[in-house]
């Protein structure tokens, strides 16, 4: 039980660290310009659980989560941390809410599964894609709904759903928008200070 509690506690600050602000979500807007294959299949619509849930229904699906996580500095994000077999496999899951709706979520199937990652992948590849022939690195798979599926493969397998037209993603654009006209403004300012050196 002692071991059960430390890795859920190790985990937890791992997601501390990740998700240490608002900013540490940034690269879910830049991700959006990276390939897209189009699906018909709905995405961000697993066991029941669908993006836009309010933070309650995900806890009554689900039960009590092994960790909350509440990034510095915003009162409206939380991170859900479970752990769970799908269909045999072990898994970590993350689910991350902005003003109580599920904006995106992440399951991580750990390192000790990787002689099933390939079958993993096909199962993807077949489900999702026209084209057997499609590559999962590097890109994101999109459907109508603006929902996108990311495969991230390093020691572990994970795969991110994350629904561009939420909330979040507007406030995340906001953001991106705000740091680069602070950017520009300062970039002008170097440029006038180069001017009366000159």
């Amino acid at each position: 039980m002692r071991r059960s509690k430390n890795i859920t506690s190790y985990y937890q600050r791992v997601l501390e660290s990740r998700y240490r602000n608002m900013m540490a979500y940034e690269s879910l807007i830049n991700d959006t310009h990276l390939p897209v294959y189009f699906s018909r299949q709905k995405i961000g619509e697993t066991q029941g659980i669908c993006l836009g849930d309010e933070l309650r229904d995900i806890k009554n699906s689900l039960g009590k989560p092994l960790a909350v996580v509440k990034p510095e500095g915003t009162t409206d994000l939380k991170i859900l941390f479970y752990k769970s077999k799908v269909v045999g496999y072990k898994t970590r899951q993350e689910y991350h809410f902005y003003k109580d709706r599920l904006f995106m979520y992440i399951y991580h199937f750990p390192g000790e599964h990787n002689s099933d990652f390939d079958t993993i992948k096909s199962l993807l590849i077949n489900k999702y894609f026209d084209s057997e022939d499609a590559e999962l690195h590097n890109c994101l798979v999109k459907n109508v709904d603006e929902h996108y599926l990311k495969i991230h493969e390093r020691l572990d397998l994970s795969l991110q759903y994350f629904d561009a037209d939420s909330l979040m993603a507007q406030h995340l654009r906001e953001l991106n928008i705000k740091k680069q006209k602070r950017k520009q403004e300062q970039k002008i300012r170097k440029l006038k200070a180069l001017y009366s050196c000159l």
